[in-house]
C-alpha cells in the first residue's frame, strides 16, 4: 500500500529484518489480498475488543493537576455505554531470539541514502506501567546514542572519562 514511500519501506524493512514469526513483521496497512476478506463484522469485533477503556492508558505531560484531569476523563467516560470487557487472550508466539536478517539493502529512487538501526530484545512479558517504563527507557537509551544530540552526548562522556 505504501510501497513507493521510502520512510515507510525503511521502517517496515527493519521490522521484517528483526522478526521471523511475530505478526508485527506484517505491514499494518496490509495488502490488497489481505484486506479483501475483511468484513464489517471483523472491524466491529476488533473495535469492541481493543478500543475499550480497560485496554487503554492515559499519558499526560505538562503543568496540569492530575486529579482534575482524571476527574474530567472519568466524567466523560461515564457518559458512554461500555460492555464488560473480558480479558484479551493473546496467542503465544514462538519468536526466535536472534534477528531474521542482519542487514538488507533496497534500491529506491531517493535523493540520499537512508539507514535505520533496530534492536531486538527478548519478549519482556511486561504489561501496563512496567511495559511503558521499559519502552520509555529503551527510547531514552536509543535517543541518547543515536539521536540528534548523540555527538554532543558522546563528547561530554569522553571529556568526563
Amino acid at each position: 500500500m505504501y510501497d513507493d514511500n521510502p520512510d515507510w519501506r525503511l521502517f517496515f524493512g527493519l521490522i521484517e529484518n528483526l522478526y521471523q514469526e511475530h505478526p508485527v513483521r506484517i505491514d499494518i496497512a496490509g495488502t490488497v489480498e489481505s484486506i479483501a476478506p475483511i468484513t464489517k463484522d471483523h472491524l466491529y469485533e476488533c473495535y469492541e475488543t481493543f478500543y475499550h477503556p480497560s485496554n487503554m492508558l492515559l499519558f499526560v505531560v505538562g503543568p496540569v493537576d492530575p486529579k482534575q484531569i482524571l476527574d474530567q476523563v472519568r466524567a466523560n467516560q461515564a457518559k458512554k455505554p461500555f460492555t464488560d470487557q473480558p480479558e484479551i487472550k493473546r496467542k503465544d508466539i514462538n519468536e526466535p531470539e536472534g534477528v531474521y536478517r542482519k542487514e538488507y539493502e533496497l534500491p529506491m529512487n531517493v535523493q540520499g541514502s537512508k539507514c535505520m538501526f533496530g534492536l531486538k530484545t527478548k519478549n519482556p512479558h511486561k504489561k501496563g506501567n512496567q511495559l511503558l517504563k521499559h519502552e520509555l527507557g529503551m527510547n531514552l537509551i536509543l535517543e541518547t546514542l543515536f539521536g540528534k544530540k548523540a555527538p554532543y552526548n558522546m563528547n561530554r562522556c569522553m571529556k568526563r572519562a
